[in-house]
């Protein structure tokens, strides 16, 4: 295909300021001739400069009139010029060998001087024209078309004169428009002359393939002229009306698909083909724009005024009256529309309404596009004339063009005029899978980034342009072919190999095309010097010469060549196809050689009108196979068909499995050819994976047949396969032809990624500064585009109710990273189809659809949601009406925790039902959500239940009202968190908000709630102050005490459970939750420790902290805190400042309700190791715990030089083992971080579990000073003494590691137990006395917590109760302050 590229070049004639009228190329495309009324100039293709620009003298002029439109000779030497007065005057062309060669060319006033060797190296001929000779025709020439050595002229009169070049009239071959009959078909049904004599023709176009013209006439008809004889003898005329035509403009012929072209006044185009049995005329396909991207298109565009087809006849450009053009492929896919350009630029080509194309041209092999540019706003005011400018906009074609032999890889590779553009570094067929665990796949398939490997100037230089170029199977090495020789790239050394001999390179021109085998190049062709046609073999080892080559002659021309395994296909110029089996061979050198032989050679002539026509040959392994045929296992994958494309239609030869060839057949004599059999129609590419090493799950697609069909889209010939248990009925097809839309030009196929890749060419407008030119045009970039195929394939074998083979293919790809959303597209395009068509479906695919996606439960509930949220709500009845109920759909994703899910439903609901139903649903969500650990989820949740009004929560449900607020709380809802699972290595972030407010704020707010509410300065009636205000508060009261309740029975179930990493991970992923404050409420509750055993084993696990090593010495190591030990140690105060970018820690909060004091922690410095507990009320209990920690740190300073003086190298192995199994940095940190937390609410059993988890004294001394408090109930101090008694034991049994740390705290369970006594005392005295009193005893602490669930469901009144006790906890708290 073809794909404008870059900004269009301008070019400035001379005599700029004249109308030029037409531009016209010669036969090789080479030369093109610009007219004007008074000029015509010669033009050259490559370098684009002005050869030669003949002007007419006055006299001319007036005597013959002015110029109107030319034609040339075939062979270049003359052109034709008509006349306003009915002249045609002949002009030779001839080498001008007088003048210098660059005479002419350096008369250019805008280009510099060249030097005369550049010149000569670039072979621009100068010319000169000289005229030849006139003759008058009478009626005005209206169009003039060439026909082997004579004019065809088409007058006013309705005449066809025939008229030599010498200028002589063979009046024996005049036609009479009126006296020729017309009729639908050749048959001559129903033919008729024209009723109107004064009917003439004003368009024609000749084709030989054809044998005749595509004539357009000037009352708007169209028709087919043709002859039964080879001369066009005036009484064998006759001509085939184009059907459903009446209003025709221009016409276009395409000789490589015999195909007719028109254009019509509405702007439209239509393509016609000739029936092969009848004659007819029959419509290929239509160039329409689409309406729904342009939808005034008809009014804007105009009449069609030129269509031009490519030199190869892949596209048909097509432009309007009123400015813009369209491409479209050989059988309508439409490729570009210039109107899709940005209109705010003023583009002249491409945009501007008032811009129209007056004429244009293909250069040599479609590489250019000459056009005259006509805009008429911008006209010179002093002048009056027209600015009309000569403009050469450059395409890219695809290599499959005119290459058969690139088809068939997973690469898209386009040829320029001196440079390839390759897209196989991203996606390339071997390392796509790589790709696809990275979840880069999907993006790598589009872009614009390209692998651009520019010709050598070298080779360009003499043979431009590019005819062939192809690329192996592994994408790394690249092969072209110009005008003569080749030249070959490997990507991995990123250099080029030329011929090193110049006259090797041009003996031999490719010319029917090359491809890749193995490290072999195979080309076809033609030797200058020997008059011959060959088969050339080079190796990309050695060096490109003639002495490393082998040579296969062949009798005939050769037009194409394509490879299958070790088999070569050529296809000749006698229409026949040579196969020939290749065979590596190592030579006696460094290189390897290629042996051939011919092993058979079938005709196709009978079948075939013309072998100029088969644009494709391959050999495959298919077959149209019946039940009756059998093919042995050993040839499965083996030669058996021929494939052809001959104009659009593709045709099979199949080797002849009959019981008569089976018997006559030998080893060395290969099964003969049968007739062929039409496979599909308007094929324009084909592309098939033949794997023999495929597994069955992926048979589907690897051995079936692709072709792209232009406008019809892709056809796949699938293939159906049987069990080797089922018994396939006779009359069962083994193979199914299904039809995919696609919104791309294919180019290429990644069969097992389920890709089908494009390209585009995407208009960009940038601002230069100071260049208008560049300003007002577009640049146009190469981008790839890819789209899947899997669920349109999916979608066709429903439909016909093969949903076995259905399974089968996805299951095959099942493994995709995006195989979920192959569901989702094929559930999402049923469901638009269905439920927006307004006549009922007698047949409804909806149903199948989704039982179909039943068959993958792990994506089914996905499937629904994500196609519900992304589908109109108006059609959520038809679709939940299949699929199920929602609230069912909803409580299945909670059985199965499917909890992500399940939140795309509850936006869902909230949009079906009342916001009663969605507070329900989203309270079930949320207590899983809890309990699966999904924070951000249950974040997502708590902000839903928030935002619903309490007073709407019953009432009926505005679907305009839900929409608004899916909107606002939904968005959250819908994607799958950004927060790691904690088991699977993710950390906690606590927010600043997980410190408890002080008391003072608190009361501040409640006394600024009640002052608002029972203000006496507002004046309101006492009804409705008493009922509306304060029923409103109530309500938004109780909807946060219904949350809290819900948040804290699942922090007491956490805390209560040991879970303390996924309670730190619970308070810092939910908004405002006052850890600290709720820690204080809950100490003599839920935070009470009954088992420090399990609740250490917990913390390891939870934390992925080791358990420490035994001592490997005798040497007591009681004392010594391995922090004391690391020289980079932090003390226990201290928390991280840092973290690395992937973490996620637990930062300490910037406000502290207990003063932090820091004491320098150089190595040098006395508090380096130390931190003491001092007072901020109470000097008592500061000096208590000063001396405490004082006595230990001198304890554990002569124990440390008594250790370091005794040290061997098997205590400092022990003291690295215990420095390495420390565990991970942001475990400590976060550690060190709870043991904050708990410590400032009063948690102290927690407190000492965690100071004893990171083996550090002077924490655990800490702690017990704590516990020294008054506040401090004999239970807590209990349970201390208790737990560190039963670690103890538990040490000596089962972790031999925790002995030290056990022993280094034998005084700290003694002093526990000293303060168990001194508090058993005062209770004994106060019995004693209440006793004598006889007062009631008051409710023990114990009594407060036995059933701590059942004040989940209390009211205010006993939060507020609960609330009091906190005040004079956390003033008593406020005596200790922790640096």
């Amino acid at each position: 295909m073809y794909f404008p590229i870059g900004w269009p070049r301008q070019l400035r004639p001379l005599n700029a300021e004249e109308n030029w009228l037409q531009i016209s190329s010669n036969r090789e495309r080479i030369f093109l001739g610009l007219l004007s009324a008074r000029h015509f100039s010669i033009w050259y293709c490559k370098p684009a400069v002005q050869i030669i620009l003949y002007t007419r003298d006055s006299e001319s002029l007036k005597e013959y009139g002015e110029n109107e439109l030319f034609i040339w000779r075939p062979d270049s030497s003359m052109v034709a010029i008509c006349t306003s007065k009915g002249y045609i005057l002949f002009f030779k062309i001839s080498l001008d060998k007088t003048k210098h060669p660059c005479a002419v060319y350096t008369t250019f006033e805008q280009r510099k001087h060249l030097q005369e060797t550049s010149v000569e190296d670039e072979h621009i001929p100068a010319l000169v024209v000289s005229p030849s000779g006139s003759t008058q025709i009478p009626g005005n020439v209206k169009c003039i078309e060439c026909i082997k050595d004579e004019l065809l002229i088409c007058t006013g009169y309705g005449l066809l004169q025939r008229l030599r070049w010498d200028g002589l009239l063979n009046g024996e071959f005049t036609v009479t428009l009126a006296h020729v009959p017309f009729s639908t078909d050749l048959e001559n049904s129903g033919a008729a002359q024209l009723s109107d004599p004064d009917v003439y023709i004003t368009h024609l176009e000749y084709d030989s393939l054809l044998h005749g013209f595509l004539i357009v006439l000037s009352n708007g008809k169209a028709a087919y002229l043709t002859s039964s004889s080879v001369k066009f003898d005036p009484g064998q005329m006759q001509a085939v009306w184009a059907p459903d035509l009446h209003d025709a403009v221009s016409c276009g012929v395409n000789h490589k698909y015999l195909l007719m072209a028109f254009g019509c006044e509405n702007g439209e185009g239509i393509v016609y083909c000739l029936d092969e049995m009848t004659g007819a005329l029959q419509i290929s396909s239509r160039l329409v724009v689409p309406t729904r991207d342009f939808p005034d298109a008809r009014h804007v565009c105009g009449s069609a005024e030129m269509l031009k087809w490519t030199p190869d006849g892949r596209v048909l450009i097509m432009t309007w009256q009123h400015g813009g053009f369209g491409l479209w492929s050989v059988f309508g896919s439409l490729l570009l529309c210039s109107l899709t350009f940005d209109h705010s630029s003023n583009h002249k080509l491409f945009s501007n309404p008032n811009s129209r194309i007056k004429s244009l041209e293909w250069s040599c092999e479609g590489y250019h596009l000459w056009i005259i540019n006509d805009d008429e706003q911008t006209t010179n005011e002093e002048s009056g004339k027209s600015n009309l400018s000569l403009q050469v906009l450059s395409f890219v074609k695809s290599a499959s063009n005119s290459n058969c032999g690139t088809t068939n890889q997973g690469q898209i590779l386009l040829q320029g005029e001196d440079r390839l553009y390759l897209s196989v570094d991203e996606f390339s067929s071997k390392n796509w899978h790589s790709q696809v665990e990275h979840g880069e796949l999907i993006s790598a398939f589009g872009g614009r980034h390209w692998t651009v490997l520019p010709i050598p100037e070298a080779y360009l230089t003499h043979n431009f342009p590019i005819r062939y170029s192809a690329v192996d199977s592994n994408g790394k090495c690249v092969a072209v072919a110009g005008k003569t020789g080749l030249a070959h790239f490997a990507l991995n050394s990123r250099r080029w190999k030329l011929f090193g001999n110049e006259n090797q390179e041009r003996e031999v021109v490719v010319s029917g095309g090359l491809t890749w085998w193995k490290e072999f190049i195979c080309a076809a062709c033609y030797n200058i010097p020997e008059q011959r046609d060959e088969i050339r073999f080079y190796t990309r080892e050695t060096k490109l010469d003639n002495t490393f080559s082998e040579v296969v002659k062949v009798p005939f021309q050769l037009l194409l060549l394509n490879t299958f395994k070790d088999l070569l296909v050529v296809l000749c110029l006698d229409a026949h196809i040579m196969l020939l089996k290749m065979e590596r061979k190592k030579n006696k050198g460094s290189y390897a050689t290629v042996i051939t032989t011919k092993i058979q050679e079938v005709p196709i002539g009978n079948f075939v009108p013309q072998p100029l026509l088969v644009t494709w040959v391959a050999m495959t392994p298919f077959r149209t196979e019946t039940a009756s045929v059998k093919i042995p296992q050993q040839t499965e994958f083996e030669a058996e068909s021929i494939l052809l494309n001959v104009a659009g239609k593709l045709l099979m030869f199949q080797r002849d499995r009959s019981g008569m060839q089976l018997k006559s057949q030998t080893e060395d004599k290969p099964l003969p050819f049968c007739a062929p059999v039409m496979v599909a129609s308007s094929v324009e590419n084909m592309w098939s994976m033949c794997a023999t090493n495929s597994k069955k799950d992926t048979r589907y697609i690897c051995d079936a047949l692709w072709l792209g069909c232009g406008a019809f889209g892709i056809k796949v010939w699938l293939p159906l396969p049987h069990s080797e248990d089922s018994k396939a009925h006779s009359f069962m097809s083994k193979r199914i032809m299904l039809p995919i839309k696609v919104d791309l030009y294919p180019l290429a196929i990644l069969f097992e990624a389920g890709v089908i890749l494009g390209t585009i060419s995407d208009a960009v407008t940038y601002k230069t500064s100071g260049d208008q030119f560049h300003d007002s045009w577009p640049y146009l970039a190469l981008e790839r585009t890819s789209q899947i195929f899997l669920h349109h394939v999916l979608r066709q074998l429903l439909r016909r109710n093969l949903g076995v083979h259905a399974l089968q293919l996805a299951f095959s790809y099942q493994s995709l990273p995006y195989f979920p959303h192959v569901l989702e597209l094929l559930l999402h395009e049923v469901l638009e189809e269905e439920a927006t068509s307004k006549d009922p479906t007698p047949d409804p695919l909806l149903p199948r659809v989704v039982a179909f996606i039943q068959e993958f439960p792990e994506f089914h509930h996905e499937t629904i949601v994500h196609c519900a949220r992304k589908t109109e709500v108006a059609l959520w009845p038809h679709l939940f009406a299949v699929v199920g109920n929602p609230k069912d759909l909803f409580e299945d994703c909670l059985l199965n925790k499917k909890l992500q899910t399940g939140s795309s439903y509850l936006i869902i609901l909230q949009n079906l039902e009342k916001p009663m139903v969605s507070r329900q649903h989203a309270t079930l969500l949320l207590d899983a959500a809890l309990e699966s650990c999904e924070w951000e989820l249950a974040r997502d949740l708590v902000r839903f239940l928030k935002a619903i009004d309490p007073s709407e929560a019953e009432s009926p449900h505005s679907p305009r009202t839900r929409v608004g607020s899916l909107c606002i709380y939904g968005a959250s809802l819908m994607g799958p968190s950004s927060l790691s699972s904690p088991k699977e290595g993710g950390s906690f972030i606590f927010n600043p908000s997980i410190r408890a407010k002080s008391d003072a704020e608190r009361k501040d707010k409640k006394e600024k709630v009640k002052h608002t509410l029972s203000c006496d300065n507002i004046k309101v009636p006492k009804k409705q102050a008493n009922q509306t205000i304060p029923q409103k508060s109530e309500e938004i009261n109780s909807e946060k005490l219904f949350i809290d309740v819900i948040l804290n029975r699942h922090a007491r179930h956490l805390l209560s459970s040991y879970r303390l990493y996924d309670l730190a991970c619970f308070a810092a992923n939910l908004d405002d939750y006052q850890l600290i404050g709720w820690l204080k409420r809950e100490k003599l509750r839920a935070a009470r420790v009954d088992d420090f055993i399990t609740a250490i084993n917990k913390l390891h696990q939870d934390f992925c902290w080791p358990l420490p090593l035994p001592p490997l010495t005798s040497v007591n190591l009681s004392r010594l805190s391995l922090d004391s030990l690391s020289p980079g140690s932090t003390p226990a105060s201290s928390a991280p400042s840092t973290v690395t970018k992937d973490e996620t820690i637990i930062k300490p909060p910037d406000k502290l309700d207990i003063p932090l004091k820091r004491y320098d922690t150089s190595p040098g410095s006395p508090h380096s190791a130390n931190i003491q507990l001092l007072p901020q009320k109470s000097q008592e209990c500061s000096s208590y715990a000063n001396t405490e920690i004082s006595e230990i740190s001198d304890l554990d300073g002569a124990q440390d030089a008594l250790m370091y003086s005794d040290m061997d190298s098997n205590l400092l192995h022990n003291l690295s083992q215990q420095l390495a199994n420390k565990g991970p940095p942001e475990s400590e940190h976060q550690l060190r971080f709870l043991l904050q937390v708990v410590q400032e609410a009063g948690c102290l059993e927690w407190a000492l579990i965690l100071s004893i988890l990171l083996r550090d004294i002077t924490a655990v001394v800490r702690t017990v000073n704590l516990a020294s408090l008054p506040d401090t109930t004999t239970d807590i101090v209990l349970r201390m003494r208790n737990g560190l008694q039963k670690l103890e034991e538990w040490s000596q049994d089962n972790c031999p590691g925790y002995k030290a740390v056990c022993t280094a705290i034998q005084n700290q369970i003694l002093r526990l137990n000293g303060m168990l006594i001194s508090k058993e005392r005062p209770r004994t005295r106060n019995s004693s006395s209440n006793s004598q009193i006889s007062l009631p005893s008051p409710t023990t602490p114990t009594e407060n917590i036995t059933k701590p669930f059942e004040r989940d469901c209390s009211t205010e009144e006993v939060e507020e109760k609960e609330t009091e006790p906190e005040e004079d906890t956390e003033n008593q708290s406020r005596d200790c302050v922790i640096s």
